[in-house]
């Protein structure tokens, strides 16, 4: 009797161990399984995330090339502004009477001006008021 209680003993043994080692696997497989969805589910979020940030850094890239575009679009407004005022000093340089020619003008003018008009109308041909006779 007592070697078959063993024999049961050994039976029950196996089957129990045969139970837990199926539970052990069981339960490695659903480890590995939710280790796989964890590592799924990180893997979307980094995605995600990589997606946002690339959507925000073409954001920026547009932007800038926006900036750039309306910078360069001020930049030649303002060099072409710069160059119409060099055009017009250089006019009004050459267009300038030389003060011999001033001076003429005023001692043409104040020989028929009373002598107290004449510094008057000296200060008025330098200071450009007055056209010089002649232009």
């Amino acid at each position: 009797m007592s070697r078959l209680k063993v024999m049961r003993s050994d039976n029950e043994n196996a089957g129990l161990k045969q139970l837990m080692d199926e539970e052990h696997k069981a339960r490695a497989e659903h480890e590995r399984a939710e280790r796989s969805r964890r590592a799924e589910e990180e893997r979307l979020e980094q995605v995600r995330k990589d997606n946002v940030a690339r959507a925000a850094r073409e954001k920026r890239d547009r932007e800038d090339e926006v900036r750039r575009g309306q910078a360069q679009k001020e930049w030649e407004q303002y060099q072409e502004h710069v160059q119409q005022q060099r055009k017009l000093e250089e006019a009004a340089r050459i267009n300038r009477p030389s003060m011999l020619e001033i001076s003429r003008a005023i001692s043409a003018k104040a020989a028929t001006v009373a002598p107290r008009k004449r510094k008057a109308l000296q200060m008025e041909y330098t200071s450009g008021v007055v056209d010089l006779p002649g232009n």
